[in-house]
């Protein structure tokens, strides 16, 4: 019989602002980030003595200036469509560096495909076409995710909440589900991915992710497609090694030894580092 292919994670995390999702992304071996630069996930990688410790990529950062039609300016989609090719031919070649893609930020960079493909269904009246601009939109997911989780590398996409607030108490939250922005997101991206799992802050640098779904108050939406990820409570400090020990991926030290946790020193926060 033929060897296994290897598991390569398609994974969503999703949460509040600061809550942990580019912290856990970031234990994933050989990471590198996508953020667009208004949300400034990546800053997450900044290493206290100044230096960054993984490699992280601003997008979006003439966004502005192209909805204005500022020459020079680049589409965060054309930005993405470069970074996806050029992903290819590293793979191709057999020199990527990188084992993981973090896509943080989803929610937003969704956001500002929307506003792309307003400014380019503008009918002779100067309206927008919000038809045709979802239709662009809904495209844009098909192909940016099929090619992205094509790739043979882990991929994790970090999106933002939507809240419902308690009827009978407007300071409650009754539920928290991911930001699927639009028809594209609801449609493509649940059934593209293993898991679909929520992250908060339980503490300074102490983190709780949820895989399973909480029906009491707040409601916590979670999906699963891998049954060895199933944990039936919520996982403090998750991280890489979670899913390695539960699904027999390779410890971080194996797939990355160069990881800034397999170096003394080089990782600030509490998950274990390995030598």
């Amino acid at each position: 019989m033929g060897q296994r292919a290897p598991l390569h994670l398609r994974l969503g995390f999703y949460g509040f602002p600061k809550q942990g999702k580019t912290w856990l992304g970031m234990t994933f071996p050989a990471p590198l980030l996508l953020n667009p630069a208004a949300e400034g996930g990546y800053d997450t990688a900044l290493h206290p003595d100044g230096m960054y410790i993984v490699q992280a990529v601003k997008l979006g950062a003439t966004h502005a200036a192209f909805l204005r039609g500022v020459p020079g300016s680049v589409s965060i989609s054309k930005e993405i469509d470069q970074w996806l090719e050029y992903l290819y031919q590293l793979v191709v070649t057999g020199k990527c560096p990188w084992q993981t893609i973090v896509m943080g930020g989803f929610s937003d960079v969704a956001s500002m495909i929307l506003e792309e493909a307003e400014k380019n269904n503008v009918n002779r009246k100067g309206e927008v076409d919000g038809h045709k601009a979802w239709g662009d939109v809904l495209t844009w997911y098909q192909k940016t995710l099929h090619l992205l989780f094509s790739l043979p590398l882990h991929v994790i996409v970090e999106l933002g909440v939507k809240v419902q607030m308690d009827k009978d108490n407007r300071d409650l939250m009754a539920k928290i589900e991911p930001d699927l922005s639009g028809r594209g997101g609801r449609l493509v991206l649940p059934r593209e991915l293993h898991a679909l799992i929520f992250v908060e802050k339980q503490g300074v640098g102490t983190y709780l992710t949820h895989f399973q779904p909480r029906v009491s108050n707040p409601v916590f939406y979670a999906a699963l497609r891998l049954n060895s990820i199933a944990f039936s409570q919520p996982v403090q400090d998750c991280s890489y090694d979670t899913f390695a020990q539960a699904l027999g991926l390779p410890p971080i030290w194996v797939c990355d030894p160069g990881h800034p946790r397999c170096q003394q020193g080089r990782w600030p926060w509490r998950t274990p580092w390995h030598v």
